[in-house]
Protein backbone atom coordinates (compact mmCIF):
# COMPACT_ATOMS: atom_id res chain seq x y z
CA UNK A 1 0.00 0.00 0.00
CA UNK A 2 1.23 3.54 -0.72
CA UNK A 3 2.09 5.80 2.12
CA UNK A 4 0.99 9.37 1.58
CA UNK A 5 2.92 11.95 3.53
CA UNK A 6 0.96 14.51 5.38
CA UNK A 7 1.73 18.08 4.35
CA UNK A 8 0.97 19.27 7.84
CA UNK A 9 4.19 17.74 9.21
CA UNK A 10 7.23 19.33 7.55
CA UNK A 11 10.41 17.39 8.04
CA UNK A 12 13.94 18.56 8.65
CA UNK A 13 14.86 17.48 5.14
CA UNK A 14 12.25 19.81 3.62
CA UNK A 15 13.61 22.70 5.70
CA UNK A 16 17.15 21.95 4.50
CA UNK A 17 15.99 21.82 0.87
CA UNK A 18 14.12 25.10 1.33
CA UNK A 19 17.19 26.77 2.84
CA UNK A 20 19.43 25.50 0.03
CA UNK A 21 17.02 26.80 -2.62
CA UNK A 22 16.74 30.19 -0.90
CA UNK A 23 20.52 30.46 -0.51
CA UNK A 24 20.99 29.56 -4.19
CA UNK A 25 18.46 32.19 -5.22
CA UNK A 26 20.11 34.78 -3.01
CA UNK A 27 23.57 34.07 -4.43
CA UNK A 28 22.28 34.05 -8.00
CA UNK A 29 20.47 37.34 -7.47
CA UNK A 30 23.56 38.98 -6.03
CA UNK A 31 25.79 37.76 -8.83
CA UNK A 32 23.52 39.31 -11.50
CA UNK A 33 23.32 42.68 -9.82
CA UNK A 34 24.12 45.62 -12.06
CA UNK A 35 27.02 47.86 -11.06
CA UNK A 36 25.94 50.96 -9.17
CA UNK A 37 28.49 53.19 -10.88
CA UNK A 38 27.89 54.53 -14.37
CA UNK A 39 30.87 54.58 -16.73
CA UNK A 40 30.55 57.11 -19.51
CA UNK A 41 32.76 59.02 -21.84
CA UNK A 42 32.68 62.76 -21.54
CA UNK A 43 32.26 64.35 -24.92
CA UNK A 44 32.78 67.95 -25.66
CA UNK A 45 30.13 69.68 -27.66
CA UNK A 46 31.24 70.83 -31.09
CA UNK A 47 31.71 74.55 -31.31
CA UNK A 48 28.59 76.33 -32.45
CA UNK A 49 28.68 77.76 -35.89
CA UNK A 50 28.49 81.48 -35.97
CA UNK A 51 25.55 83.08 -37.65
CA UNK A 52 26.27 83.77 -41.29
CA UNK A 53 24.99 86.90 -42.86
CA UNK A 54 22.88 86.79 -46.00
CA UNK A 55 25.80 87.20 -48.41
CA UNK A 56 27.93 84.46 -46.85
CA UNK A 57 24.99 82.12 -46.57
CA UNK A 58 23.85 82.67 -50.15
CA UNK A 59 27.37 82.08 -51.48
CA UNK A 60 27.44 78.60 -49.98
CA UNK A 61 23.96 77.82 -51.28
CA UNK A 62 24.82 79.06 -54.76
CA UNK A 63 27.95 76.90 -54.88
CA UNK A 64 25.89 73.84 -53.94
CA UNK A 65 23.32 74.68 -56.62
CA UNK A 66 26.08 75.13 -59.21
CA UNK A 67 27.59 71.73 -58.35
CA UNK A 68 24.17 70.07 -58.61
CA UNK A 69 23.47 71.71 -61.96
CA UNK A 70 26.86 70.53 -63.32
CA UNK A 71 26.01 66.95 -62.33
CA UNK A 72 22.60 67.21 -63.96
CA UNK A 73 24.13 68.70 -67.11
CA UNK A 74 26.68 65.87 -67.45
CA UNK A 75 23.93 63.28 -66.98
CA UNK A 76 21.78 64.99 -69.61
CA UNK A 77 24.70 64.96 -72.07
CA UNK A 78 25.13 61.19 -71.58
CA UNK A 79 21.41 60.61 -72.10
CA UNK A 80 21.42 62.74 -75.26
CA UNK A 81 24.40 60.80 -76.62
CA UNK A 82 22.68 57.48 -76.04
CA UNK A 83 19.45 58.69 -77.64
CA UNK A 84 21.12 60.21 -80.72
CA UNK A 85 23.45 57.28 -81.42
CA UNK A 86 22.52 55.04 -84.28
CA UNK A 87 21.93 51.45 -83.26
CA UNK A 88 24.66 49.08 -84.42
CA UNK A 89 23.49 46.42 -86.77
Amino acid sequence: MLRIRSLSKPTIRSFVVLLVVLAGGFLTGNSWRQPSVAHAEVRRKPPRETFQSGGARSEVVLREIAATLKRIDSRMERIERVVTEKPKE
